[in-house]
């Protein structure tokens, strides 16, 4: 696993439970990431909704997640996420997480599966300590530099490089998921692949969501689809040398509005 956020925690927490042997290779210093600060997971037709008295059907779900992305959405993938999703959250359940209710996501429905502690509670509390438990190996300060490969294109291995010493080394390995997050805090990518004016975007995450996993895998020969969207999250003051959190619980959150962008559908 590329990244130890909420989304390679999940896989290497999956790949603990099949005793597969496994490495997260993490950037940062600390695992987390931006899964740190998420509030929940999407679900429909959880034990949860059904003692809250919430009654939702997957083409609800479906059709507004349709009209939300002007119909750009993968339906196919959709249609998986929400027949999957239920099972999901009984997943993170077994595995230690703790949640304290469902709730509105903005204006939507009744979906989002609220974490009790947020996700690093989740991370920290029950994924991460399960698949340590289990033998996953976790390396932080040290980034992915390449995606090798056999003269057949096969992935075989990775290159990471140690972030203070500079030193690199190969890892062979059958299978890489990458799990980095987006390119919300990369400039250049949000002019080239955003389509809107990307000095509108500010960014309101853990500050590491810099296309490197778009880029490892755009080097291996993968396709450039469907490239992020933009959504609204209220006012935020922008200047380009005060960083964006320091406006954050303040009074002066008052004035623009916020978009952000992520991978593909």
């Amino acid at each position: 696993m590329v990244g130890a956020g909420l989304a390679g925690q999940s896989a290497a927490a999956e790949a603990a439970s099949k005793n597969l042997k496994a490495l997260v290779v993490e950037k940062g210093r600390t695992t987390g990431g931006s899964g740190n600060y998420v509030e929940g997971v999407f679900a429909v037709g959880t034990d949860m909704q059904k003692k809250q008295g919430i009654n939702i059907t997957g083409n609800e779900i479906l059709h507004d997640e349709q009209e939300f992305s002007h119909y750009e959405a993968d339906t196919l993938i959709w249609k998986d996420y929400i027949k999957q999703s239920a099972e999901n959250v009984s997943w993170l359940k077994n595995l230690g997480v703790k949640f304290k209710g469902v709730a509105t996501l903005g204006s939507g429905l009744n979906t989002w599966h609220m974490f009790n502690g947020l996700g690093r509670h989740a991370i920290h509390d029950a994924l991460e300590p399960y698949a340590k438990k289990h033998n996953v190996e976790y390396i932080t300060s040290a980034t992915v530099t390449k995606l090798n490969q056999d003269s057949s294109d096969k992935i075989t291995g990775i290159t990471i490089q140690d972030f203070e010493t500079k030193k690199a080394k190969n890892i062979a390995t059958k299978a890489v998921i990458l799990a980095t997050g987006g390119y919300l805090n990369n400039r250049e990518m949000l002019t080239k692949y955003f389509n809107s004016n990307s000095n509108r975007i500010v960014p309101m995450n853990s500050g590491k969501s810099g296309g490197s996993g778009l880029k490892l895998a755009w080097a291996t020969g993968a396709k450039k689809f469907n490239l992020g969207m933009a959504m609204m999250f209220g006012g935020q003051i922008k200047e380009d040398k005060i960083p964006s959190y320091k406006y954050w619980k303040t009074d002066r959150i008052t004035s623009t509005y916020v978009e952000n962008t992520g991978g593909q559908w």
